[in-house]
């Protein structure tokens, strides 16, 4: 029986990835209800996405009224995730949230104890851990392939949601009312998921961070014509690990780099490198020997573990960003294309029993880890870590 869902929040993410994604699950997830504080955002997402008898809806309440939803995927902005999730928990419903899960470690607390009171599974973005060739650089790590882990590095990074394309004012990401660091929360999530989701906890976190753009311009999709900005939220940083026993790393969460080259992750271990330039495909993974399970020098590995090409000591190769296509209007992303893997793990936790991948108190630490990032920049001053998963 599929599981009946309404979604949240008919925005941009929403356009992009959830609702084509959570489409594409039909049968498994199916759409019964759509909310959005502009009421024809929603019908429009009703009849495109959801299924013929799915209901729109202008108000949070209305929506957790309607006894045929059993879940909700909360895609608001961030600054609303919290409140909207507390009370779909305790509204008896299950609840994927889009990332952060939350800005303050007591709103996480507060979260992840509602849920587990209620026996009700609360699931966080960003969907990074979901990808099998994350998950398969998660086991070569934990199985020493590469050695005794010495330093992490993530660029988790991009100029900012400023361009032209969507279909909502992005001013509010750049904004101190959104957090005092937006790149941080918006961005740098997804290293910090990755990271520690592949290490495991963190230990200790400091950081640095400041506006290094000020001058923005920005676009109101109802008034397209461009208007300056000052912006009044951090823009850059980064985030530095510990993870005891020497195990370092860093994350950058910044609104400033307008292009990139070179991997998004690399570990370095004692006997070896891994090498990734996103969360999916192959991945390069550097051997100081052969072992006889993968040869010396560097592999190109797939997602199941089976090396794809050996031998080559060049550098990992680049790969550039996905662009947003533009196609009847709305904008499309490469998950649209195809099921959200992130709403197909929770999903299938709610009918098994099971937990996700996607855990809420992954996303706790996390959260933490951003909460006390800010403190570390502004007080010059590491900060412990206090939660696990």
């Amino acid at each position: 029986m599929a599981l009946k869902v309404g979604i949240v929040g008919c925005g941009d993410i929403a356009q992009w990835n959830y609702l084509p994604g959570t489409r594409a699950l039909a049968g498994t997830v199916d759409v019964v209800a759509t909310c959005d504080q502009r009421f024809d955002r929603a019908d429009l997402a009703r009849e495109e996405y959801g299924t013929e008898e799915c209901r729109a809806y202008d108000s949070l309440d209305r929506l957790l009224d309607d006894r045929e939803v059993q879940a909700v995927e909360i895609l608001t902005p961030w600054p609303l995730h919290f409140s909207m999730a507390l009370q779909a928990l305790r509204a008896g419903k299950h609840v994927y949230i889009q990332k952060p899960m939350c800005q303050t470690l007591a709103e996480a607390n507060q979260l992840v104890d509602e849920a587990n009171q209620r026996g009700l599974v609360l699931s966080a973005a960003p969907p990074s851990m979901v990808s099998p060739t994350i998950q398969r650089i998660k086991t070569l790590v934990r199985e020493g392939v590469i050695g005794k882990v010495g330093m992490v590095f993530s660029h988790s990074s991009h100029g900012g949601a400023t361009g032209g394309g969507r279909l909502t004012d992005s001013q509010w990401f750049f904004m101190r009312e959104a957090g005092p660091w937006t790149s941080l929360v918006d961005m740098g999530v997804y290293g910090l998921h990755t990271v520690t989701g592949i290490i495991g906890p963190a230990r200790r976190v400091t950081a640095f961070s400041g506006i290094a753009y000020p001058d923005r311009t920005f676009f109101s999709p109802e008034r397209p014509e461009p208007r300056p900005v000052r912006i009044t939220a951090h823009d850059n940083g980064i985030v530095m690990l510990d993870w005891g026993e020497g195990t370092i790393g860093t994350v950058d969460g910044s609104f400033t780099m307008i292009t990139r080259e070179g991997p998004n992750l690399l570990i370095h271990g004692s006997q070896g490198v891994i090498s990734a330039s996103g969360r999916g495909g192959s991945f390069r993974l550097y051997q100081r020997d052969d072992n006889g399970r993968y040869p010396r020098g560097w592999s190109e590995v797939g997602p199941d573990g089976a090396v794809v090409a050996d031998g080559g000591g060049s550098a990992p190769p680049a790969r550039g960003g996905g662009q947003r296509v533009v196609a009847n209007g709305r904008p499309v992303s490469g998950q649209s294309q195809g099921p959200a893997p992130d709403v197909a793990d929770w999903a299938e936790c709610i009918a098994r029993g099971r937990k996700p991948i996607l855990s809420a108190e992954h996303a706790r630490h996390v959260v933490e880890i951003m909460e006390k990032a800010v403190i570390a920049s502004q007080t010059g001053q590491a900060q412990d870590l206090t939660t696990t998963f």
